[in-house]
Formats: structure tokens, sequence, C-alpha cells
């Protein structure tokens, strides 16, 4: 599983360059640093994408990625993937977030078309919706589970005990959040793509 990250700030062409750090349970990968989409370069992306020589290389590869004041556009949807719960929401996309996945939607459609495979691509960005919006996916299994928290009207952010029964009263749509969260790949049941699997959420008040 790998780790794509930027040491510090992007301030020189040298720091612009992404760094792969391995890490091998959920604690180091808490521990990363999630950047805003801008602070990702197209340049830098597509010269570690460029590297892969298949689709399968990139499949643990994890973007982490933070942005602030999301709106909900639809609350959390569940429905079962062979006796596993799934449940997902919906957000619009700000234009920096657009731009970098669009990015990384292309460079892995590229080496997914190398790769041969039959399934379907599915873009991560929908612009059917008008602003564009992209779907984020809650994590509930026993290694990795996403952190939900509340935001008090005075400042304090409280954590929530996860319960995927409360979601969709915490999540209604027009809730404004911050996300953090990794961009993920997948190849599942004739479909492709890129998935938001969310970190942590704050909740605003």
């Amino acid at each position: 599983m790998k780790l794509l990250h930027f040491s510090g700030y992007v301030q020189t062409e040298s720091s612009l360059k992404l760094l792969r750090a391995q890490y091998g349970n959920t604690d180091s990968k808490q521990s990363s640093r999630f950047l805003e989409p801008e602070e990702y370069t197209i340049p830098s992306l597509r010269a570690d994408y460029d590297s892969c020589d298949s689709f399968d290389q990139v499949r643990d590869v994890y973007l982490p990625i933070s942005c602030a004041a999301l709106n909900v556009k639809l609350g959390p949807r569940s429905w079962d993937d062979n006796g596993r719960p799934k449940v997902s929401f919906v957000v619009y996309a700000l234009d920096n977030l657009s731009i970098m996945l669009d990015e990384c939607d292309w460079m892995l459609q590229r080496l997914f078309q190398r790769s041969r495979i039959n399934s379907e691509w599915r873009n991560v960005v929908v612009r059917a919706w008008n602003p564009p919006a992209v779907r984020l996916s809650i994590a509930n299994a026993a290694d990795k589970q996403t952190i939900v928290c509340k935001r008090t009207d005075s400042g304090e952010t409280r954590r929530l005990v996860f319960e995927e029964s409360k979601l969709e009263t915490l999540l209604p749509s027009s809730t404004k959040l911050d996300a953090c969260f990794f961009l993920e790949t997948y190849d599942y049941r004739g479909s492709a793509g890129i998935r938001l699997v969310v970190h942590n959420l704050i909740i605003h008040p």
C-alpha cells in the first residue's frame, strides 16, 4: 500500500515532486498530511502516474486530499454489497477539486485502457449536475472507519460516536462540512474508476 504526498509546502520547483512513502497500518495512514487540491500540481501527478506500467500498480496508491466548506447535494445513501453495507453521499465539487480530479481521471483512464480491462470507466466528477459534484464514500470496516466530528457554535470540534443509522440525520442536503479523504482506484463488477473514501468529516453547525 502506497501513500503519495508532498514533503512540506509548495515553494520551490524541487518541492513539487511527489514523494512515495510506504505505510502498513491505520496509525501511519492517519498521520499523513492531507493536502488541498491546489497543492498537487498537474506535472507532478503526470510524472508519477506515467511511471506506472499497469492499472494494477496504482490500485494501492492513495492521494490524501483536504477540502473545506463543502456543501452536501444529496445526503447519505445505503445499499447492500454481498452482505456488506455501503454508504456514500454527494457534495458539490469546488473548482480546484474538479480540476485536480479531472486530471487524475484522465491519467488513470489512459492507464486503464492500456491495461485492456473490459470494465466501463466512470468519471469521478459528475458534470450532469450543475454545479458538478462528486460522491464521497464512508468507510466502516474493522481496519478503516470514517471519523465523524461536529463543530459547535463556539468553534469547538467534538468527535461523534460512529453510527451509520444516524448519518442521514447528520448529513442532509445543504449541510456544510470539511472533509479529508483518500483518492483510490477500483475495478469491480464491470465498473472501474476513482473512489473518494472519507477519512474524517467535520460537520459545521
